[in-house]
Parts: structure tokens; sequence; C-alpha cells
């Protein structure tokens, strides 16, 4: 006997699925127990060696504002989905490395850890080997939808940056994350691109759910 399948949506266009609020929500409400538990991986995109790469390319951006005499505004980087912020360890360690051997004066940078779900924020402030770079004022975290988010408030700064208000450019790391936000999904066959549409069936009942 055939089992059953419940129908959730049907012929949806893939960046208005539920498949996005439900993966939200995974996030949400796992927290960091997402990689604690190895549910989602993150070996490869979160070592030192990534870390490093990321580090040199910063580094880089940093001596050509220096360059052109931008060294008084801070420079934002700003990590979204941080996840589990190994990643942002990686980098600021290497930075760091970097910054001390140089004799360039750099403008001054913060690197902020932002994501959706609060327990991963608790979880960096409160994290023993990100303390020092928060002592040093060179890391900060904010709660960010990069869906709709507007503006960044900056939890250590206690202050708020809006569209506008720069001097600097904002260097955006966006590490394993775009998967994780709404996107078209699109069929290509003899040179002809179609939109795709996306069902979902489930064996479980989801009223009630």
């Amino acid at each position: 006997m055939a089992s059953e399948f419940y129908e959730i949506e049907s012929k949806i266009p893939f960046s208005e699925s539920i498949i996005w609020n439900l993966n939200r929500d995974f996030y949400n409400e796992k927290g960091i127990k997402a990689w604690s538990e190895d549910i989602v991986p993150h070996h490869m995109t979160s070592n030192s060696s990534v870390g490093k790469t990321y580090a040199e390319m910063i580094f880089a951006f940093l001596k050509d504002l220096a360059n052109k005499g931008q060294t008084k505004e801070i420079v934002y980087l700003l990590e979204l989905g941080a996840g589990h912020g190994r990643l942002a360890f990686h980098i600021l360690k290497h930075l760091e490395k970097k910054i001390s051997l140089s004799n360039i004066k750099l403008p001054p940078y913060c690197y902020v850890l932002s994501d959706i779900a609060e327990d991963n924020l608790s979880f960096f402030e409160k994290h023993k080997q990100l303390k020092v770079y928060f002592d040093k004022g060179i890391l900060d975290v904010a709660h960010f939808d990069a869906i709709d988010g507007k503006a960044l408030k900056l939890r250590k700064r206690k202050t708020t940056v809006n569209t506008g208000d720069l001097e600097q450019p904002i260097v955006l790391i966006a590490n394993y994350f775009f998967d994780s936000i709404p996107c078209e999904l699109f069929f290509v066959k003899d040179h002809v691109i179609s939109e795709c549409a996306i069902s979902i069936h489930s064996r479980v009942d989801p009223k009630g759910l």
C-alpha cells in the first residue's frame, strides 16, 4: 500500500517557497546546536586556512584605504550569518598578526558578528576566545536580518549604523550564507531558460504543526 503524502504547497516559485521559512526556523530554534551537534557542516568553510585568506584580503583592503589617506574613520567588517563564530576568530587572529608585523598606519576597524539567532549572539558574547577582541574594541555583535534589515545595531558600542552614516565602505563577509536566503531557481535546456516552481509534500499531516 502506497504511503499517503500531505500537500504542503504546490507549484510555488522557489523564492516564495515555505522551505525558506522552515530553514530560518531551524537556525532560530537550534541556535549554536546546529553546529555543535554536527548537523550543519562547517569545517571546510571556517578553518584557519580560510580565515587566513580572508584576513589577507582584508589587510590588503585596509592598506589600499591607507594609501588614499583614509585612516581616520572606522571600517566595519560585517559577517552575515556568523553562526558559530569560528571564522571570525580565525580572521581576527590572522589579521592581528599581519597588522602587528606592519609599520603602516591603517584605519581602525571593527569586526561585526551578525546573525538572526539570539542564542548565537549570546554565545559570541560569552565565548572566552573572543573576549580578547571584545576587550580591544575590534569585535562587536548585532542582530541583523539580511533579507529586510535596514540598520545595524552594535551591542558593544551601543550605537546604530544607518544607511549613509559611514565615510568608509563596509567589508561584507557572506561565507556559506547565500544558500540560506531566498533565491530563484532556473532550468536551462536547448538554450532556453525556464523559471522553476516547487511542490512540497510530507508524510506527516501538517495540521496542528
